[in-house]
C-alpha cells in the first residue's frame, strides 16, 4: 500500500517496486478504478482473461476511492475469495492526508491483504532538501532548454523554501520549469519567483494547512462555493466523480460549476 498526498510520486514508487520485485519479468497490469465502467468491472470478475485470473503477475490498483461503496465491497470480496493476492503481487496507491489519516477503504485493503504500508514524504516536510533538489533539476532543464542558469538570487531560494507546496514534487518541478523558461539571466530572480508563487496560491489556495486552510469569507457565496469545489477537486487529484460524491452533487452540476468558473 503506497500512501501519499497529491504530487508525491506514488505512481513512480509503484513502478519502482515492480521493477525491483521478483516478478519484474512478468507483466505489470494497472487497473484504474476511476475509468472502470460496468462492462469493465464485469470483465474483471467473470472473464477467464481477466488479470485477476492470472498468476505470477503484478497488479497495480489505483483510484479505488472513485467507485461506490457497494462496488468496492464486491471487488474486495471477489479478490479475497478468488485468492488473487496468493497468486500475484498486489500494489495499491491511495491518497493520504496527515489531517484525515488513513481512510476506511484503505484500512480495509491493508487488513484484507496484509499490506505493507509505504508513506510517501511531502515536500513541506523536507524543505531543507529544496536547494539540492532545485540545483539538480535546474541542471536537467539547462540541458533540455539550452539555458545556462547557475542558481537563484538568495531571496528567491528563500521564497521556495517558505512556500507550502500543496501539490508537492509535481508542483515544485512544474514551477521550476516555468522559472527557468522565463529567466533571461544567470540567476533566477526573486521577483519572478514571488510572482509565480502568488499565481500558485490562486490556483491551489495554499495555506499553512494545505488541506484545511482557511477560507476568505469576505466574498460572495458563489466565490466561496467555487473555492470549496476547487479544494475538494485538488484533494481528489482532479477526479470529478469522487469530487461530486464528496460534495453531494451530480457530476453534471459539478461540470457546470467548473465550466462557469472558467476552469474547463
Amino acid at each position: 500500500m503506497i500512501l501519499g498526498e497529491a504530487g508525491t510520486y506514488k505512481e513512480q514508487m509503484a513502478n519502482l517496486l515492480y521493477t525491483n520485485g521478483n516478478r519484474s519479468n512478468s507483466p505489470l497490469v494497472a487497473i484504474d478504478c476511476a475509468r472502470l465502467h460496468d462492462k469493465g468491472r464485469t470483465f474483471l470478475v467473470e472473464n477467464d482473461n481477466s488479470p485477476f485470473a492470472d498468476s505470477d503477475i503484478t497488479i497495480h490498483m489505483k483510484n479505488m476511492k472513485s467507485i461506490s461503496d457497494k462496488q468496492f465491497e464486491e471487488l474486495l470480496r471477489f479478490m479475497k475469495d478468488a485468492g488473487v493476492q496468493e497468486r500475484n503481487r498486489l500494489l495499491f496507491t491511495f491518497p493520504y492526508s496527515e489531517i484525515r489519516g488513513v481512510e476506511e477503504r484503505c484500512q480495509s485493503l491493508i487488513n484484507t491483504f496484509s499490506c505493507s504500508a509505504i508513506f510517501m514524504p511531502t515536500l513541506r516536510n523536507h524543505k531543507s532538501d529544496i536547494p539540492n533538489l532545485a540545483s539538480l533539476y535546474i541542471s536537467m532543464l539547462n540541458m533540455q532548454m539550452a539555458k545556462e542558469i547557475v542558481g537563484f538570487e538568495p531571496k528567491a531560494l528563500e521564497s521556495l523554501q517558505t512556500y507550502d507546496w500543496p501539490y508537492n514534487f509535481d508542483q515544485f518541478t512544474r514551477v521550476l520549469q516555468e522559472l527557468v523558461s522565463v529567466t533571461d539571466t544567470s540567476y533566477i530572480r526573486h521577483s519572478d519567483t514571488e510572482k509565480l508563487l502568488k499565481q500558485e496560491n490562486k490556483l491551489f489556495y495554499s495555506s499553512a494547512d494545505p488541506v484545511n486552510g482557511g477560507i476568505d469569507l469576505n466574498r460572495t457565496l458563489e466565490e466561496i462555493t467555487l473555492d470549496i469545489v476547487h479544494r475538494v477537486l485538488m484533494e481528489e487529484h482532479g477526479n470529478q466523480s469522487a469530487t461530486a460524491k464528496r460534495l453531494g452533487i451530480s457530476r453534471t452540476t459539478l461540470w457546470r460549476m467548473l465550466q462557469n468558473s472558467g476552469s474547463m
